[in-house]
């Protein structure tokens, strides 16, 4: 099965990494609060970690109670002379020190068809920004192991605990946008679950949504046109007014770069 590789200028943060790969000079870098996905390594069968900055392993990781399918943030720090890394160009994944606790990251749940916004789901909330601090400093959006994370913010009592869904049209046709590229809109709605305690405030939270078909069937088409990237926004449910009027607008374009993908995956 193939699996989403990094996007656009990700790939910027693991020739970061890479170039440290072949220096034999005892180079250390460390790399702070990065997401990641867990996946198992098809050829070692031990799990690895995808991040914007490559591919990484520690055995602590699973140690610490994660496994494959798993999203996280972490931190950690990579030695080339760690004899661990003799072979990493063969592995296929670096081996690096964890700083700190890993944070297990909560996922989203992503549903097909058409979404009906002329009424509320049970215990909707609002939200403030769909993409709050979702900003990664590069100028494509990553996509990690087919998940999109997305840090999004709201109102509410701190400790509020919600449940986030993305809704997605496969059947869509997409808006033209920004000379010529393929724009898709994804619905992006809240549920609160369990009510928080005082004081209220605007919180962000990062979700990570399993997107890797959507991003395929985009990706396919993207390619089939011969374009080199395509959008995504988001369509959010911004207020409740006192009249109970829903007011739902839409997030800016986040722009994601086409992945070369294998004959069979084209098929």
């Amino acid at each position: 099965m193939k699996q989403w590789k990094f996007l656009g200028a990700a790939a910027a943060a693991m020739m970061m990494l890479s170039s440290c790969l072949g220096d034999t000079g005892g180079q250390t870098s460390s790399f702070s609060n990065l997401l990641g996905v867990v996946t198992m390594d098809s050829k070692t069968f031990v799990n690895v970690v995808q991040t914007a900055a490559g591919v990484v392993y520690n055995p602590d990781i699973t140690k610490m109670g994660f496994s494959a399918g798993d999203c996280l943030q972490l931190s950690f720090t990579y030695d080339s002379s760690n004899p661990n890394n003799a072979n990493d160009y063969v592995n296929g994944y670096t081996y690096v020190t964890v700083t700190g606790t890993p944070t297990s990251i909560d996922k989203g749940t992503v549903e097909y068809g058409v979404t009906d916004t002329t009424a509320l789901m049970t215990n909707e909330i609002a939200v403030v920004n769909p993409i709050a601090g979702t900003s990664t400093g590069y100028d494509y959006y990553p996509s990690l192991g087919g998940y999109m994370f997305l840090t999004s913010s709201f109102e509410g009592l701190t400790g509020q605990k919600n449940a986030w869904f993305m809704k997605y049209d496969m059947n869509q046709t997409p808006e033209v946008y920004n000379n010529n590229f393929d724009l898709y809109t994804i619905v992006l709605r809240a549920v609160k679950q369990e009510e928080g305690k005082t004081p209220a405030a605007t919180i962000g939270t990062t979700i990570a949504y399993n997107l890797q078909m959507v991003l395929d069937r985009m990706n396919k088409k993207a390619q089939s046109d011969t374009k080199d990237r395509f959008y995504v926004r988001f369509k959010y449910l911004k207020s409740i007014e006192s009249d109970g009027t829903l007011k739902w607008e839409y997030s800016a374009p986040l722009k994601l770069q086409t992945v070369e993908t294998s004959n069979s995956d084209k098929k």
